[in-house]
């Protein structure tokens, strides 16, 4: 993963927003980037989060997944592709745990 700028994905993803008022109620219009994230950024990102909870790494990696689900599926990296730039390869079970958290980010709102 040598070359790849350190930057914070979240950040890149949304990196500018407006504020707008209506009957009180405060809205947030965020405006994209054309860049896109690469699955290098990406597993940069799944490594930062596996290392900050080391004792729970497939909650960690689901988690992921449903965090970075959208700009998971536009890479059109596969599962696997994400494990091994992280360097936590651990074996076919943890390309799932993506999986799972792709599959929960319809269902779930992050705090």
């Amino acid at each position: 993963m040598a070359g790849v700028p350190h930057q914070d994905v979240s950040q890149k993803i949304a990196s500018e927003f407006s504020e707008i008022h209506i009957n009180g109620a405060q809205l947030r219009r965020y405006v994209y980037k054309e860049t896109q994230v690469t699955k290098q950024e990406l597993a940069i990102e799944l490594r930062k989060m596996c290392d900050t909870n080391k004792d729970d790494e497939p909650t960690m990696i689901r988690l992921f997944g449903v965090k970075y689900a959208d700009e998971i599926k536009s890479c059109k990296a596969s599962y696997k592709d994400y494990i091994e730039l992280s360097g936590i390869d651990r074996g076919i079970s943890y390309q799932a745990e993506i999986g799972k958290g792709v599959q929960l980010a319809k269902y779930v709102k992050l705090k």
